[in-house]
């Protein structure tokens, strides 16, 4: 759905933190090379579509890992590409993983950023484990 409930889809989205902090401004897509290339409603139907954990009666992760949560797992991986391309044009080193433990559950991606745009381990991780 939009952002207030009104039927359209607002450019941005005020996010406020609380504790003093000062109110955030979020556009999505979160990067450039998104925007280029999906339009703002449609990129935040994908989002509610990689938000997806199942429904009554379906075990969320047998039927994420399955054909019934195909959808859901390309836009997850849209929506993690997003952020980790919007901290990579922000000048940070991106490392995408994923937590393997069964119960780490569905939301289970982690993006690390390093500051001064270099990944300190780049050359010590190779082969699968290394990738998103």
């Amino acid at each position: 759905g939009d952002g207030d409930g009104d039927g359209s889809w607002d450019d941005e989205l005020v996010v406020r933190p609380g504790g003093g902090m000062p109110p955030l401004t979020v556009i999505h897509p979160r990067s450039r090379w998104m925007r280029g290339e999906v339009q703002r409603p449609a990129y935040m139907d994908m989002a509610a579509a990689a938000d997806w954990s199942g429904h009554a009666g379906v075990d969320a992760m047998e039927a994420f890992t399955g054909e019934l949560g195909r959808l859901p797992r390309a836009a997850k991986a849209a929506v993690e590409l997003d952020r980790g391309a919007a901290a990579a044009e922000a000048g940070y080193g991106v490392r995408m993983m994923k937590m393997l433990h069964p119960g780490a559950g569905l939301k289970n991606d982690v993006i690390i950023g390093f500051a001064g745009g270099a990944d300190p381990l780049r050359e010590h991780v190779f082969g699968p484990d290394a990738s998103f």
